[in-house]
């Protein structure tokens, strides 16, 4: 079988570019041909065939800039990925009779075999509009995000036509997934199958070793509470302030660890401004995030939106307790009170949550136990033998 993965990156941590990394993974040792198109490769495992966008060609020493939301250089950063995504589909289009599958990881090409859903963009936009409509506190600044903006405008048209018209199969990441593609589009139940990611069972996992030396070098009593945070991109939407806030609410001694090289700037005044930054200890970069899981005794992610977090699964199979909101994915991982606890976005409810996982050790090693089972059944290996599954039945649909 010749197959040939859509993906904006592709590297074996993070996100989408590692979920399709993983997959590619796992067809190589199955003995199947795989490419990938891509604008950024950073991991080329022995007998993938990388393929590089017009773009990336021609205009390889134009940086992806990075810009900060209310910069103006955000629309021409969104302008650039339509045009990636519009090459993308010039080159499934002129080379589908190459390959027996082409499976997009999300609307990277309108037209593919296979779309994997990482997220549903059209709720997120609702999702911003509403809170933006009810003139909240938190995400005016995600305006760019939402429904006037004209590059989602595009987006959401290119969402419509993959969904409805330009894919034989949808993946769902989470069963989440799969209710908002029904809600916002005309597609049948019966083209979509939910597939969650996994997580490396091998690499994440609880280690007492580990647990003694990175606390030692982060100067981290042993018998000290630990709440582990990943920091990212989008700091707002995870809902750090509501974390930052709710810590000095928390009863007994904690200390909380930030991942991440996000700008961490105005945390670091929030968290100065409370009082506490004696209790935060922001990270910077960690190449092993694993560590810094097993340090931890509390997994706390008060998200607004996700698809099918990868580090809430991280987290479960570092034996972690979770404390979440309601979001895509976690619903599936998280059975309250007995592996985790649900959490609402505000500071006084997640500090009640923190008190009470925190001033009780022996009910977080047994959530710690139950949530690492319920780990277990997220293996890369179960991933990809699903997908593995979709792939004959649209072998089958394309004859």
């Amino acid at each position: 079988m010749k197959i040939l993965f859509i993906t904006y990156g592709f590297f074996k941590h993070g996100g989408i570019a590692g979920y399709t990394a993983r997959l590619a993974e796992y067809f190589l040792g199955q003995g199947q041909e795989v490419h990938v198109l891509t604008k950024d490769c950073r991991y080329k495992p022995s007998g993938l065939v990388v393929h590089k966008s017009f773009f990336k060609k021609f205009f390889g020493a134009v940086p992806d800039l990075k810009a900060s939301p209310r910069s103006p250089l955000r629309f021409f950063s969104w302008s650039k990925e339509i045009l990636d995504t519009c090459d993308n589909t010039r080159f499934a289009e002129q080379r589908a009779r190459e390959f027996d599958i082409i499976h997009s990881n999300s609307t990277y090409s309108w037209k593919c075999d296979i779309v994997t859903m990482h997220n549903c963009q059209k709720t997120w936009i609702k999702i911003v509009d509403r809170t933006s409509k009810n003139n909240l506190p938190h995400l005016k600044h995600l305006l760019y995000k939402s429904g006037r903006w004209l590059p989602n405008k595009i987006i959401l048209a290119i969402e419509k036509e993959v969904l409805e018209k330009g894919s034989r199969k949808i993946i769902a990441v989470s069963e989440g997934i799969k209710r908002e593609i029904l809600e916002n589009y005309n597609v049948s139940k019966e083209k979509i199958v939910v597939i969650p990611p996994g997580v490396n069972l091998n690499e994440f996992k609880p280690d007492v070793k580990i647990r003694s030396k990175v606390r030692e070098e982060l100067g981290i009593d042993q018998e000290v509470c630990v709440l582990m945070f990943p920091g990212g991109l989008d700091l707002e939407r995870k809902g750090l302030e509501y974390l930052i806030r709710a810590i000095p609410l928390v009863k007994g001694e904690i200390k909380l660890l930030i991942t991440g090289t996000a700008n961490f700037q105005p945390y670091k005044q929030l968290a100065a401004s409370l009082n506490i930054l004696d209790k935060i200890i922001f990270t910077g970069f960690v190449s092993e995030i694993k560590d810094y899981f097993a340090v931890s005794d509390i997994f706390v992610f008060p998200s607004l939106y996700e698809a099918f977090p990868g580090t809430v699964l991280e987290a479960a199979a570092s034996g972690l307790p979770i404390l979440t909101t309601k979001i895509n994915g976690a619903e599936e991982v998280v059975a309250d009170g007995i592996n985790g606890f649900f959490i609402e976005r505000e500071p006084g409810d997640i500090a009640n949550k923190i008190s009470f996982l925190a001033g009780d050790k022996k009910l977080r090693k047994q959530m710690g136990e139950n949530i690492y089972k319920t780990a277990q059944k997220y293996s890369w290996g179960e991933a990809a033998r699903k997908t593995s599954e979709v792939y004959k039945e649209v072998l089958i649909i394309k004859k």
